[in-house]
């Protein structure tokens, strides 16, 4: 059964959920400029542009917090990604350089 326009009513978090859906890559249908759009929207919206189940998770705690061994591993990961955006952002830079 087709619903009439008359039958459909959407709700604010329903024209959200969709420009998130969009500007998060997750519609096949949405290029580049269709998702760029759609994060401009949601920008716009400000605090109205984020879903309230999003708002309202409830932050868990970290049942590793003050273990001495995670925290050091926590650190070697840190300094491997900063090392490693680096690294990506100087070859960037000589490829710019030399073509």
């Amino acid at each position: 059964m087709v619903e009439s326009p008359e039958d459909i009513a959407a709700e604010t978090v329903d024209y959200v959920r969709e420009l998130q859906g969009i500007a998060l890559g997750h519609d096949p249908d949405a290029n580049v400029k269709d998702r760029l759009a759609a994060l401009k929207l949601l920008l716009d919206l400000k605090d109205q542009g984020v879903t309230s189940a999003f708002l309202e998770q409830p932050e868990k705690p970290d049942p590793y917090e003050g273990d001495p061994e995670i925290e050091a591993l926590r650190e070697q990961l840190k300094d491997a990604s900063r090392e490693g955006y680096i690294a990506r952002l100087e070859r960037d830079i000589e490829l710019r350089r030399f073509g």
